[in-house]
Order: structure tokens, then sequence, then C-alpha cells
């Protein structure tokens, strides 16, 4: 009677609920009065183990799960199925605001046995492990404020049988277990990923061979279950730790099948999302993508996010895709393969779809729109190209392809300024393209020297030099011609109107500054070696004074 009147109202129902399941359970029932004495001397016992009572806490809880051992345990409970399931349900309700940390080992080894109920077919398990897991994913229970990092190892042990579930064959626990997983790797007080102390937890729970086996077991038709298994894959990968575990036990190659199951649903974007972070933070796991399969399978949702992707999202996912492209562009194992799987040509192709109208292609130029993420789109499959470079098997079709070098060309034409490809553009957006065809053709055009001839290049490049006065046109233009004057026949092509157009960049000191008259100086010496035609030209407009007094220069020219 004291204790009643000294507890506050509210718990006396957790305590009945509590007491109740010692008094009473299904067909056995022990005496009041005789229960009410083992439970205070339950009580009594763990006194050191469990703190002071406070507002909220169920006292004596802990020797909840012990019992409920004991029934799984003992030779004489450990067939009572519809008992057990029982209890677990008693259990949850005490528990129904969370588990303590001080009862994670009692816990996670009820997990365990649970699971292992499950995996030699008792099925009547499955709801009462789905409820238990239902109340895991709200935050563990700290009495005390380190209590959490106190039981480090208690965490990790708990974290290590939850990842096991990942591969249950029992759908709704494989469910149950990763929203678990994805709201623990989430959740952390609000502190980014980075300084996560709960990612600290999961990097010593050997998680990652669990999602890994996870995704193995998964089928791509379960899509609720395939994005519950990317999404515990996303949260982990945002720590370099966790991404680097995640890239060393292959779990890679099953995110990237997963893209294909439709780009308009939710898997696509959360695994292109874990690749980027993948590629990002874990060393090497560019590499380990570096397969045709990889780039095969990029291909395949490119064309479906290029020829059936009209949202603003499809859009920015599509752009995200690219990004993913062009990590492996950088990659020498990979270069070949995107040639031999088209998607060059598929960059190719839509890269230059505004300028030249090519038939049987997925999107039509009018399609594309002068919006920030097509533009983005167009500049992102320029890049990519250039990352091919250093493959001969890609830039041999990169100077096959019938649009792509013209329309870098086209937006440097003069002629060509009222073009509706080029109107299509505002004014930044035309001088951002500008710059950037540009730098694709400095890394180009060394290994298509004869197309660029063939079309008139050096000419148009020096034209549109001679009206631009932006700096970084100028710069752009000086660095293309700086690459370009070494190759068999560019020398002559460029011959003294190129001197002339150096020598007078390097005497008006006053209107350019000194990394461009550096820059014409250089190419004045590339135009002029072994080439007698060129340094008469030098000779003949007095150059040799004007190179004089343009070697010097000022610290303050330099910074």
């Amino acid at each position: 009677h004291s204790l009643r009147t000294e507890c506050p109202v509210f718990l006396l129902d957790r305590r009945r609920l509590h007491e109740s399941c010692y008094v009473s359970c299904d067909k056995y029932t022990v005496p009041q009065e005789q229960s009410s004495r083992k439970v205070e001397g339950v009580a009594a016992s763990t006194a050191d183990r469990r703190m002071p009572e406070t507002e909220g806490t169920v006292p004596g809880a802990g020797e909840v799960f012990l019992t409920l051992l004991k029934l799984f345990k003992n030779k004489h409970s450990k067939d009572l199925r519809e008992r057990q399931v029982a209890t677990v349900i008693r259990l949850c309700k005490i528990y129904e605001e969370g588990f303590f940390i001080c009862d994670l080992q009692s816990l996670s080894e009820l997990i365990s046995i649970l699971g292992e109920q499950i995996d030699a077919g008792e099925e009547i398990f499955v709801e009462p492990l789905c409820e238990v897991l239902r109340i895991c994913t709200k935050p563990f229970i700290k009495e005390i404020a380190s209590e959490e990092y106190r039981n480090f190892q208690s965490l990790c042990d708990t974290l290590r049988v939850l990842g096991k579930l990942l591969g249950s064959p029992v759908r709704n626990v494989k469910l149950a277990a990763g929203q678990v997983l994805e709201t623990y790797a989430g959740a952390d007080g609000g502190q980014p990923a980075t300084i996560s102390y709960h990612h600290q937890v999961l990097a010593n729970s050997q998680i990652a061979e669990s999602v890994s086996a996870g995704l193995a077991t998964t089928q791509s038709e379960d899509r609720q279950v395939l994005l519950q298994m990317l999404r515990v894959f996303l949260e982990l990968s945002r720590t370099k730790e966790l991404a680097i575990q995640l890239h060393e036990v292959g779990a890679l190659q099953y995110v990237v099948e997963a893209m294909l199951c439709g780009f308009k649903t939710e898997v696509v974007s959360v695994a292109i999302e874990a690749l980027w972070n993948e590629c990002e933070l874990a060393p090497g796991a560019v590499t380990s993508l570096a397969k045709f399969r990889t780039v095969e399978v990029y291909r395949d949702v490119l064309v479906e996010l290029l020829s059936e992707g009209h949202r603003l999202q499809d859009k920015e996912l599509r752009n995200e895709l690219l990004l993913l492209c062009s990590y492996l562009a950088d990659v020498p194992e990979s270069q070949d393969f995107f040639a031999t799987t088209g998607l060059l040509d598929l960059l190719l192709t839509h890269a230059s779809a505004i300028e030249y109208d090519i038939p049987d292609q997925p999107v039509k130029p009018f399609v594309l729109t002068s919006g920030s993420e097509d533009f983005e789109m167009k500049r992102a499959m320029i890049h990519v190209v250039c990352l091919l470079a250093s493959s001969p098997a890609c830039m041999e079709g990169a100077a096959a392809h019938e649009a792509f070098i013209p329309a870098l060309i086209l937006h440097l034409d003069e002629q060509l300024a009222s073009h509706p490809a080029r109107r299509k553009y505002s004014r930044q957006h035309e001088r951002q393209l500008q710059v950037q065809a540009l730098s694709a053709l400095a890394a180009l055009v060394p290994c298509c020297s004869d197309r660029f001839l063939q079309l008139g290049g050096i000419d148009i490049v020096l034209e549109f030099m001679t009206v631009q006065s932006e700096e970084a046109l100028r710069t752009s233009c000086l660095h293309l011609l700086l690459t370009s004057a070494g190759l068999h026949g560019f020398q002559e092509q460029m011959g003294g109107r190129a001197v002339a157009m150096m020598l007078s960049l390097v005497k008006e000191r006053e209107l350019h500054p000194y990394s461009i008259r550096q820059d014409a100086m250089s190419l004045l010496s590339k135009l002029c070696h072994n080439c007698p035609d060129n340094a008469a030209v030098v000779g003949d407009l007095d150059g040799v004074p004007v190179l004089i007094q343009g070697l010097e220069w000022t610290v303050e020219e330099t910074t």
C-alpha cells in the first residue's frame, strides 16, 4: 500500500503490467501475495545493478528479460511456443518507450534466439520479433549521461545481431531490421555522420558484411525490401570508415544492379547517391567499379532517363548519373568500355543534339531546353568526353562522330553568332559554354588534329580571339593554341597571322595581364621553332625588341 502511494499515478499502470508478467502467465497463476514477495526480492537482489528509480522508468524491469530467456532455455518450457510469444508481447508493452541500455546484452540474446527460431521454421515468432524490432527503432534509454559510452561493446553486439537479420528469409523481419539500422545510423542528436558516435559503433559491429549479405539475398522484384537495404547502405556510406568497409566486402556491385529497377522508383536515386558517397570517400571504390557491367548499367539507365525522364527530378537524377560516369571516365581501366558499350556515342550525340539534329536519337533537340538542368547535362557530357581523351578507342570514336567536334567549333565561329543553337542560351551560359568548348578542344585536338584542320578550326579560333576581350576566353584560346602548335601542319596553318597577334599581346603591356603575355611569348616560341617563315615575320615586325621588353616584369604583375 505504501509503495503505491509513493509512486506517481502514471507509473502504477506500468507497474501493474510489469507485475502481471509474473502474476499471470496463460493458465498458470501464482498467488498474489507470493508473487509480490518474489518481485520485491528480485528488485532487492539487483539493486546494485539498477540506478535509483526515476520518473518514467520501470523498477526491476530488467528481470523480465531474464524470465523470458529462461522460458527459451529451460528444458521444461523451451517448447511452450504460445507462452513464449505471449511473454515477448508483454515485454514489448513494458518497454513501449524504448529499451534500456543496461539491458542490451539480454536484448541481443533475445533477438538472436528469436531469429534462430524463425530460421528453424517457427513462423509464430515473426510477429513478436518484428514488435521487438519496432521498439528498437526508438532511442535506447540512458539512466546516466555516459551510459551509452560505457556500454560500447554491448551496443556493438546488439547491432551485430540486428545486422544478421538482414539475411533473414522472412520478408517482414528483413524490413524491420533494416528500419532499425537505418534509424540508428541516421540519428545521433543531429550530429553529422563524420563525427557520429553511432557510426563509430556501427564501424565496429561488422555491419558492412551483413548489409552486403542482405543485398545479395534480396530479389530486385521486391522493391520495398531492396529500397530498405539501400537506405541502410546509404546511411553507412556517409562516413569514410564505413564506406571503405562496404567497398571491401564487395557490396558496390549489388548497388549497381539495383539501378535497373527503373528511374521512377526511389531505388535508383538512393543507389546513385550511395555510389556517389563511395566514389568520394572510399579509395579504390572507383577502380572496383571499373567493369564492363557497370558501364553497361550506366548506359541503360541513362538511355531511359534521356528518353522518358522529362520531370525536374528526372533531369537532376540524370545529371547525378553523369557525375558517376565522370568518376569511371577518369579511370584508365574503364575508359575503353565507354566505346564498346556505346555509352561514348550516346554522350557525343546528346552533347551536340541542339547544334545538329541526328536521326534515331532518344531525345529530340526541341525537348532539350535552355534551363539550368539541360545546360548542366550538356556541360557534364562534354566533361566526361574530355576525361576519355587518353583512350585511343574513345578518341577515334570522337573524331569519327559527325557532330561533336563541329558542335564545339560552332560556338566559337563568329560567322554563326546568330545560329539557333547559340541564341538558345543566355549571355552568361554562352560564355561558360565557349570556355568549356575551348578547354575540350585543347584536350581532344591532339587526338583528332586532322578533323580539326578540315573544319577550319585554327582560323575560327584566331578570329574568335581577335574579337574577344574577356580574359577567361583569351586565356582558353591561348591554351588551345599552345596545345596544338606543336602538331604536324599547325605551325604553317597558324602562320604569320598568329605571330602578329602574339606580338601585339606582348606589346600592349597595359591592356593584358602578365599571364596572357607570358602565354603569348610561349606560343611565339613554338611557332618559330624550326619554322623560318614565322621567324621572318617576327623580324619584319620588329618583334625582337618587343620580346626583350616583354621579358621585364614586376612582382605586382605576378601576384
